[in-house]
């Protein structure tokens, strides 16, 4: 009875690991854009169980979106849009349709400062906070 208790202990975790189901997780990639390349962000699904990334979408009518972020019930997205020459950032938001990995362009400003290195949003929601590396600026838009 020992041997076979023992033998049940041993192989719950093997059990238990094999019912696991997949998960999947939506990345998205964003990055200097230049002519004839790589532009906008692109999305991707990651599937734990298999180890691939499937092409799902991208947008091309954004510039240098260098740094991404989501919000907490995923339908936006916001990024950094870098200018290479020197000049103010911008800040993108997108509505984002997880199922398809579509981004919708919402709106376009101004970031308050040169060169953006981090971009989060508050627990809300309702703010967007900037950090800049060369302006050595904190922005936060609503």
């Amino acid at each position: 009875m020992k041997k076979f208790l023992l033998v049940v202990l041993l192989l719950l975790p093997v059990i238990g690991f094999s019912q696991k189901k997949n998960k999947t997780y939506d990345l998205l990639l964003g990055g200097y854009t230049r002519p004839n390349e790589t532009k906008g962000i692109l999305v991707y699904r990651f599937d734990t169980g298999t180890g691939k990334a499937t092409y799902l979408n991208q947008i091309d009518n954004v510039e240098n979106p260098d740094f991404l972020a989501i919000s907490n019930d995923r339908k936006f997205v916001y990024a950094c849009n870098v200018d290479t020459k020197g000049g103010e950032a911008s800040a993108s938001a997108f509505k984002f349709a997880p199922a398809s990995g579509k981004l919708v362009l919402i709106n376009k400003q101004p970031a308050g400062g040169i060169n953006p290195v981090h971009i989060i949003l508050d627990k809300d929601n309702k703010n967007v906070f900037i950090s800049h590396y060369t302006s050595g600026r904190l922005t936060v838009l609503r």
